[in-house]
């Protein structure tokens, strides 16, 4: 007993605030005793000893100890053993198990609890605030990893898997054969609902742990890294989250242990990568670091899923998972294979890979598998045996073709007994679904549809399934429930669920707050579901309108921001009459709710506003509606003093990050004093957010702002100066050029649109700041800084010159977008350096 929870207590007790756990008494208070030899308690002390020294940050002497104490009345051998363990001020935010774990606990109550990474970043971010130093180490990079264990587990979690052993030999044959792929992609291609998700999940779930390259005659494939692109997580979509997940992978992964010890022994090089701005650039980047390293022995798989996905999101030029990949998968070590799957209609993809690299589903093995699934589902279900016939079986299977969705569906529908004998026969007699095309899909969610609802029934699914559309992530039944009651009091939220179960995809939920248990999260089941619900030109009768839930989503987030009156604008915009919601969170998430709010409402107004020639003046009532409703919310700041408009500049490497911030920019306009001037714990304000990171977007429109400030008289001269300054020396101190040189044009009074005038001067100042870096000589007190920033600013770290600022409008913001934020549970979770979230 001492040997298997010592260490973790002890572990618990130093990041709480101290405690002493007694071996040898029983719950209830009865003393039993631990009978203890000498040789024995020797070996309890090299434990407890042990347990200590190899925890990091090292424990200071003394925090731990221990007693062995008689039993009164008791024998010689029996004792009470005591450990002590305390916590002193100053100590780090975290101790961990050991120097290769990121393993922390936490006591509360009468158990031992993990740490997340979302307390220990808090914690962080609070020791950083007194005055000491967080060294950033491995262990920020494997935080970045995206949860997709609980997406293998569930989509290899199927009872009846035909096992498709061709696939993966032919996939084992490209990646780890005797002749290497060329250009280190391989691709697994074929329509939608073929199996391709189910395919790798499998390949990855046999893969991620080490085992012989060869088993028998049965080649085994190592994957060291694998990354799902979902069009209901918008995060998996994004190209710098992508990047450093793959970081985090090759942290942790087994076949990687070189990768490990060198960001154990300096993690420095590999997070300066993941902060890159530029995906592509770190992309590239982290592949010639992998190349630098060992080889493993064997060659490894990198498993991408479902970039057509990826491809799918309007970016409006940003860089796409598919694209980073394509272009730069040349630059990957030749013990390294990119295994991707898309379908074959999405563009620049099938025509990147090498045919002898391609291994497609539409196959006639395919179809004997998809006939296989079939046989054996009337098997193993009675009800399936006496409702379809041999002859309707047979038809079904060359209906479905390789379509693994098709017969699956019709499968589910025939024995929930949604769907009789007659409605199965009218099926396999419509031409339309005959054709293996992708059109295939649409026409049996028609016929799904047609059968279960009429239009009173469709009317109480219907807000569910605008609601799932517009969320950016899984969702708890307790949240959907909490969202549709305000403006569907009368909606029965679990019989519609219920219904729509065979639609939906359910995985485990994080712990709720208030009863401990794991509530399950819903998402919609597959991307062609998803573009059905908004296609009206296939779906005229059960189309959902996406815009009424992201006014939910709004809302939903405006609730958790302030208690009362929040969903009056958005009732009477689109459910007069409705009731409200009452609902608290804590006021360190409220930042981030704002956040959430302004991006679904920027979306909300983009779909609202396609038919409205004024779309300004809707703009801006959109910015008074959500002042209005977010009350003094609008302007709250976390612990750390972020507020929101902090947290929109670090998320505007994406269009719809520049959206929310626009938003709310508009929205917090009359405040005095602005919040574009309020500075965080650590003295950074929002400019020099965007600075750190290279958005010169983001800079830009915060520019025209802190000039409007200026014209109004506002803030004065002095006030915007230091803060270009601040991140002028930010900028310049990473390296992001063209950020100097928008700063510049600025101070010299120029518009921003002639910043190219400036990029020479930029790039010298850039490159001093980058040679300078040296605890000798900062770049701030550097004499050649001064004097080359004097030669091209004049005003640069004066605030007695007025600055003469003639900017031009910001860029005009672009409505054709998705937004794409974490979820609210990840809402503090801020990596202040690296500026992304934590999930």
């Amino acid at each position: 007993m001492v040997k298997a929870k010592v260490a973790r207590y002890i572990n618990a007790f130093l990041n709480s605030s101290g405690g002493a756990v007694l071996f040898g008494v029983e719950d209830s208070g009865r003393v039993s005793g631990c009978w203890l030899d000498d040789k024995q308690r020797a070996l309890c002390v090299k434990l407890i000893d042990t347990a200590t020294q190899v925890m990091e940050p090292q424990v200071e002497v003394g925090a731990v100890k221990h007693w062995f104490r008689p039993i009164i009345g008791g024998a010689l051998e029996q004792c009470v053993l005591l450990v002590i363990a305390e916590r002193t001020t100053g100590q780090p935010p975290a101790y961990y198990m050991n120097r290769t774990s990121t393993e922390a606990w936490l006591r509360r109550a009468e158990s031992c609890y993990p740490m997340d990474a979302a307390l220990i970043r808090q914690r962080e971010l609070e020791f950083k605030s007194r005055g000491h130093r967080v060294t950033r180490s491995w262990r920020h990079l494997v935080w970045r990893a995206l949860p997709f264990e609980e997406h293998v587990d569930i989509t290899c979690s199927h009872p009846d898997k035909v096992q498709r052993l061709w696939v993966f030999e032919r996939l084992a044959d490209i990646i780890s054969g005797s002749e290497p792929p060329q250009a280190q992609l391989a691709l697994l291609v074929g329509p939608p609902g073929t199996g391709k998700s189910t395919l790798l999940a499998t390949l990855v779930k046999g893969g991620r742990s080490r085992k012989p390259e060869m088993t028998g005659t049965w080649r085994n494939v190592a994957v060291v890294c694998y990354h799902f692109c979902m069009a209901g997580a918008p995060e998996t979509l994004q190209a710098v989250a992508f990047v450093q997940n793959a970081a985090a992978a090759f942290c942790t992964s087994p076949w990687m242990t070189t990768f490990k010890q060198r960001v154990l022994d300096d993690a420095r090089e590999v997070l300066r990568i993941t902060e890159m701005p530029d995906a592509a650039e770190a992309f590239v980047q982290l592949l010639r670091f992998c190349r630098k390293l060992e080889h493993p022995g064997r060659r490894l798989a990198f498993v991408v899923d479902g970039l057509d996905e990826a491809a799918s999101q309007p970016t409006s030029g940003q860089l796409t998972i598919r694209r980073l990949i394509c272009d730069h998968a040349r630059e990957a070590p030749s013990w390294l294979v990119f295994l991707v799957s898309s379908r074959p209609t999405t563009p620049g993809i099938v025509e990147s890979v090498n045919p002898a690299n391609v291994v497609d589903l539409a196959d006639t093995m395919s179809e004997e598998d998809v006939s296989a699934f079939i046989n054996m589902r009337r098997t193993g279900n009675a009800h399936l045996a006496a409702s379809i016939s041999d002859s309707a079986a047979l038809q079904l299977a060359q209906m479905s073709g390789p379509n693994f969705q098709f017969a699956r569906s019709v499968l589910e529908a025939v024995a929930e007994q949604r769907w009789d004998t007659q409605r199965l026969q009218q099926l396999l007699a419509s031409p339309e679904n005959a054709k293996h095309d992708s059109h295939q899909l649409e026409h049996l969610y028609v016929s799904l549809f047609t059968a279960q609802y009429n239009n009173d029934k469709f009317a109480q699914v219907l807000p569910v399934l605008e609601l799932l559309l517009a969320a950016r992530r899984p969702l708890s039944h307790s949240e959907i429930s909490a969202t549709l009651r305000a403006h569907y009091p009368e909606l029965e939220v679990s019989l519609a669920m219920r219904d729509l179960k065979p639609y939906l995809t359910a995985s485990p939920g994080r712990n709720d707050g208030s009863s401990g248990e794991r509530s399950p999260r819903v998402s919609l089941q597959h991307l062609s579901f998803r573009q059905w619900l908004l296609d009206s030109s296939v779906n005229p009768q059960y189309i959902c309108n996406l815009s009424r839930g992201h006014a939910l989503m709004v809302a939903h987030h405006l609730v958790a921001v302030h208690s009362t009156g929040l969903c009056h604008w958005f009732g009477q915009r689109f459910h007069p009459n409705r009731g409200k919601v009452h609902e608290h969170v804590a006021s360190s998430q409220r930042t981030f709710h704002i956040l959430e709010a302004a991006a679904h409402l920027a979306e909300m107004e983009k779909y609202t506003l396609s038919h409205i020639e004024a779309a300004g003046s809707e703009w801006l009532h959109a910015a008074q509606t959500l002042k209005e409703q977010a009350g003094t919310g609008l302007f709250a700041r976390d612990a750390a003093g972020r507020s929101a408009i902090h947290l929109a500049t670090k998320r505007a490497n994406t269009p719809e990050g520049l959206a929310a911030l626009q938003l709310l920019l508009e929205a917090s306009r009359d405040r005095i004093p602005s919040p574009i001037l309020e500075q965080t714990r650590d003295g950074k304000s929002p400019i020099v957010f965007g600075a750190l990171r290279g958005l010169r977007q983001a800079v830009e429109y915060l520019l025209h702002e802190m000039e409007r400030l200026v014209t109004a008289n506002l803030a004065t001269h002095a006030e915007v100066q230091n803060q270009v300054d601040a991140a002028l020396k930010a900028a310049a101190n990473k390296g992001h050029a063209e950020v100097v040189a928008t700063l510049l044009s600025f101070v010299h009074g120029c518009p921003l649109t002639e910043s190219s005038r400036f990029a020479e001067k930029a790039e010298d100042l850039v490159n001093l700041m980058l040679a300078s870096r040296s605890p000798a000589l900062t770049p701030s007190t550097s004499p050649n800084f001064t004097k080359l920033t004097s030669e091209i600013s004049p005003t640069l770290g004066t605030t007695s010159k007025a600055c003469t600022m003639t900017l031009l409008p910001p860029p005009a913001l672009d409505l054709s977008m998705s937004v794409e934020l974490p979820p609210p549970a990840v809402a503090l979770e801020e990596d202040e350096e690296m500026g992304n979230v934590v999930i």
